[in-house]
């Protein structure tokens, strides 16, 4: 098609011909606009673009016309987009920067820039080095806004709002006219596109948004009534038509910071320390975490303070009942909701404490760890923060005293260069309010690093301090910002560091050798032990012996070390040996579980049954809640045919842990293998409701590595195995027959999936009795509604 337009605008920018160096910087600290396609462009008056630096993207050529205006610069990087629109984007004046996978559909031109995309999640300050294309082309176009200088950025028509359905990225054939972008035209009847993916765009900008304002760079969105929830937003209006504002800073509409709402009613007495709750969606938690407050033993002297942000949940009347027994509560509500780190702040500037502690909605501490803490900082002036080891639990609200033991977070003493390596501060440490004053807040745009990045801010000046007592109880939870995304939160982290590379370095991997170099002899060991534990979990069992065995010439005789070549050596089948290192390890510390639990999974394997037995209900008997030889010792009852010794440990766990899938699942194999399918069934359908996808899980749990237990990768037959290989159609139709009245939904299409794996059986027979199940179902929900 030709391209029309009007007249050439000012700022097409003029660049020598050349190599993408030519680029760098030509335009620093000037602004430029970046354009999405969304229909919103249409509600404009777009006049002001021919007077700004612009980036334009795709099929904008659609709009030349239109709005009269050709980009400064053109970007495009999905390889439909370029191989439906090559004359086009010939036909573009402008420089040209496009996916090096569309090099073969063009001749060498002066304007013509093909970039490598990178297969990591990076903000790239270098596009010679490749970029990342973050799911969307505005995300490549604010890495060459970065390159080019551009202190400023605006987003225009980044509607991120589509009407489209199916999976993201998915190629789709377009029918009909487009109603996503600002012309019907744009992907019409027949055309191939890819479907958006929101989610990871919304990473990549959260990604550029820290970036950008670790370099002292802003991203504003400018796009009217756009969804797009990452960015402060300003009105296009007063930013580019204005012509007063020209020079002003714009007047951010929302930026984080929405308006609270307080509910006060604590009193005015001098607080030692004051403790921060951020919950969203926390409700099941609140109340736990406020009686554990309230339960510490200088309660007194701590003042509460809940950020409530923005959450849907019934946080509020259990906070407000809590204030009508308790005067040291403030409750603070906020419009929108905010990251973590700016309701910290926000808790921060109201607090009259003296110290700080964040006190995470789903953790606990022991009545005392407050107290402990506090004395630190009151009585060693030159410390500024205080931290503490923690216990590791996986069950939610667990009580201190009987919680499920998954581990311990021991963490290393404070060490200014290990920092940098990685945060060790725990999540519970308690610092002085003052630092607030000298070294500012914690940055609102990190999700799940925003602590990380401040501990490397102050620890350049101040002085920590390691309390080497476990004070608290960890929710090691799958939900949590830092488990969600992991790929985010290791960004965060990486870009923590960076921005605060000590002098001399040039980046974070030169200093990440610096430090292997220079390591301690009490980090060397953490370090040895982290390097351990990664390459086990991936399998790579000839670097873990190199490295345990340089441990060992260290640290001969750490029961720790000792533990893990006898894991190595049971791995191998060696067993006499392996034993001998656990034994080894259990004679030098009497304390360390899982040498001793090790020992006696060595000994059953040695046919020492009894003597593993006695050790296992040894490690019980002082800590009945450690669940990893809780486990073994009720599989070693069943393989010994104690089977009512074994159920009895189930159940005394179970009272322990009631939702540890892997005890249920050990009990729903027994009854299955007993062919009492009643309980079998009761107890996959309990964990149905919990866990979907429990069937993933356990089979993760009988591939664990870090669990060298054959018990656990038993060969014995899961009931849902055995469910296939016993039985054939007609006792499936009378087992559907029989448990009709107390078989639930999810449990249902568990048996279809069952009976569908299950091909020698006869289907139709089998379909028609679920189908009558299922008649039996909907009417038994009928009459319950």
């Amino acid at each position: 098609m030709e391209i029309l337009m009007k007249s050439k605008p000012q700022t097409v920018a003029n660049v020598n011909p050349g190599p993408m160096q030519k680029y760098h910087n030509i335009h620093a600290g000037k602004r430029c606009v970046i354009i999405g396609n969304g229909p919103s462009l249409n509600k404009m008056d777009l006049s002001f673009l021919k007077n700004e630096y612009t980036f334009a993207t795709n099929r904008i050529y659609l709009g030349f016309e239109k709005f009269d205006f050709i980009p400064s610069y053109y970007v495009c990087v999905n390889p439909l987009v370029i191989s439906q629109s090559i004359n086009e984007i010939m036909a573009i004046p402008s420089p040209k920067f496009l996916s090096k996978s569309g090099e073969k559909f063009f001749k060498p031109n002066s304007k013509l820039h093909f970039l490598d995309s990178l297969n990591q999640w990076v903000f790239s300050e270098d596009p010679n080095k490749g970029i990342f294309e973050g799911w969307t082309v505005t995300y490549v176009c604010m890495q060459l806004a970065y390159y080019l200088g551009f202190s400023e950025i605006y987003l225009i028509g980044v509607d991120h709002n589509y009407t489209a359905e199916g999976k993201p990225n998915q190629e789709v054939v377009a029918n009909g006219e487009d109603p996503n972008h600002f012309s019907p035209e744009y992907f019409n009847t027949g055309t191939h596109w890819h479907l958006p993916d929101l989610d990871r765009s919304e990473q990549g900008y959260h990604l550029a948004n820290l970036f950008l304002n670790n370099h002292e760079r802003r991203i504003y969105d400018a796009t009217l009534d756009g969804k797009l929830p990452e960015f402060p937003k300003v009105d296009y209006r007063e930013v580019f038509l204005d012509p007063t504002k020209k020079e002003v800073p714009p007047t951010v509409i929302s930026a984080g910071l929405p308006d609270e709402t307080v509910i006060d009613n604590s009193d005015d007495r001098n607080y030692k320390i004051s403790a921060i709750i951020s919950t969203y969606r926390g409700e099941r938690f609140i109340k736990g975490c406020l009686e554990d407050l309230e339960s510490q033993t200088i309660a007194k002297e701590i003042e509460i303070i809940v950020i409530d942000s923005a959450s849907e949940q019934n946080e509020k009347s259990i906070v407000t009942e809590f204030q009508s027994r308790f005067d040291n509560i403030v409750y603070i509500r906020t419009e929108k909701k905010e990251t973590i780190y700016a309701a910290w702040n926000r808790g921060i500037k109201h607090a009259r404490g003296k110290y700080i502690t964040n006190a995470n909605v789903d953790d606990r501490h022991f009545p005392s760890a407050l107290e402990k803490l506090s004395k630190i900082l009151d009585e060693k002036e030159h410390i500024s923060l205080v931290y503490n080891d923690v216990i590791i639990t996986t069950q939610e609200n667990a009580n201190l005293e009987t919680a499920p033991i998954s581990g311990y977070f021991l963490f290393s003493d404070f060490n200014r260069e290990r920092m940098y390596k990685n945060c060790f501060i725990g999540p519970q440490p308690l610092w002085r309010k003052e630092l607030h004053a000298k070294y500012g807040y914690f940055d609102p745009f990190y999700t799940s690093a925003g602590d990380y990045e401040y501990w490397l801010r102050i620890a350049k000046s101040e002085e920590f301090y390691h309390l080497p007592e476990t004070l608290g109880l960890y929710l090691n939870s799958p939900g949590s910002a830092e488990h969600r995304n992991q790929l985010v939160s290791g960004m965060e982290q990486y870009h923590a560091v960076k921005k605060h590379l000590p002098e001399g370095y040039r980046s974070v991997e030169e200093l990440r050798a610096s430090l292997e170099k220079n390591i301690t002899l009490t980090d060397k060991m953490s370090e040895y032990i982290f390097q351990i534990g990664d390459h086990f979990k991936k399998g790579n069992y000839s670097t873990v012996l190199d490295t345990l065995q340089r441990a060992l010439n260290e640290f001969p005789n750490h029961p720790v070390f000792m533990n893990i070549k006898g894991m190595l050596f049971m791995r191998s089948e060696r067993y006499e040996e392996a034993r001998r290192e656990f034994a080894s390890a259990h004679a030098i510390s009497a304390s360390y579980l899982p040498a001793i639990h090790n020992h006696a999974i060595v000994l059953n394997h040695l046919g020492r049954s009894s003597e593993a037995i006695y050790l296992m209900e040894a490690i019980l008997k002082s800590v009945p809640n450690y669940l990893p030889a809780g486990r073994s010792i009720i599989k070693l009852f069943f393989k010994t045919k104690q089977d009512k010794k074994a159920i009895d440990y189930a159940k005394k766990l179970l009272e322990i842990a009631p939702y540890d899938y892997e005890l249920k699942c050990l009990l729903a194999d027994y009854y299955g293998s007993k062919n009492e399918f009643y309980s079998a069934t009761h107890l996959y359908s309990s964990l149905l409701a919990g866990i979907p996808d429990f069937l993933d899980v356990q089979e993760i749990i009988h591939n664990n590595d870090w669990f060298p237990n054959d018990s656990v990768k038993t060969t014995e037959l899961t009931l849902s195995e055995k469910f296939n290989s016993i039985v054939n159609s007609e006792n499936v139709v009378i087992f559907l027959k029989e448990h009709e009245k107390w078989l639930n939904e999810d449990l249902r299409q568990f048996v279809i999936s069952k009976v569908l794996e299950a091909k020698t059986l006869n289907l139709p027979e089998v379909v028609t009795a679920l189908s009558n199940l299922q008649e039996y179902i909907e009417h038994h929900i009928a009459l319950q509604k």
